[in-house]
C-alpha cells in the first residue's frame, strides 16, 4: 500500500493508523447520561445514541458501544485521555450527532484523525476539505444511518 492510497481530498491518513486492529464496530461516545441535566439541547443526540445502542438486537454480531469515554463538560479538552484515544483508534465506525440547535464540535475533528469511518448528521458548513462521500459520510435519517452502517 502506498501513501497515495490513503489520501482523500488532499488529506492523508497514516498507513499505520489505517492498518490498526478495530474490534469495536460502532461507537457514539455519548448516551443520555451525558445530557441528563441539559436534555433541552440533547434530544437528537440522545435519540441517535439510543438507536445505535439498539442495533445489536437487529444485528446480533454487531459490537456497539455508547459509553462515555474520557472526560466531558469541557474537562475533556484540558487533558489527554488515553482511554478516549484508545477508543477512537479501536473503532471501525464512529457515529456523531450534534447538540440541538448547534453546529460543530471537537469530536468531529478527533474522529476524522482516528482513521475510522465517520458518520455525521447534516450541517451547513463543514471544515475545509471535509466532503460527504469522500472523507465523511452524512446520514439524513435513522433509516439512512442504519443502511450506511
Amino acid at each position: 500500500d502506498s501513501a497515495k492510497d490513503n489520501v482523500t481530498n488532499g488529506l492523508a491518513i497514516s498507513p499505520a493508523v489505517a492498518k490498526l486492529s478495530r474490534p469495536m464496530d460502532v461507537r457514539t461516545f455519548w448516551n443520555a447520561t451525558v445530557c441528563a441535566s441539559r436534555a433541552n439541547r440533547c434530544n437528537f443526540r440522545n435519540y441517535i445514541a439510543g438507536e445505535i445502542a439498539s442495533l445489536p438486537s437487529k444485528h446480533p454480531s454487531m459490537k456497539v458501544n455508547t459509553d462515555v469515554v474520557g472526560l466531558i463538560h469541557n474537562a475533556g479538552r484540558k487533558f489527554v485521555s488515553p482511554d478516549y484515544i484508545q477508543a477512537l483508534l479501536t473503532t471501525k465506525i464512529i457515529v456523531l450527532a450534534q447538540r440541538d440547535k448547534w453546529e460543530g464540535h471537537m469530536r468531529l475533528m478527533e474522529s476524522l484523525l482516528s482513521g475510522a469511518l465517520v458518520l455525521h448528521d447534516p450541517q451547513v458548513y463543514w471544515p475545509y476539505g471535509v466532503v460527504d462521500g469522500v472523507n465523511i459520510v452524512v446520514y439524513h435519517s435513522m433509516f439512512d444511518l442504519e443502511e450506511k452502517i
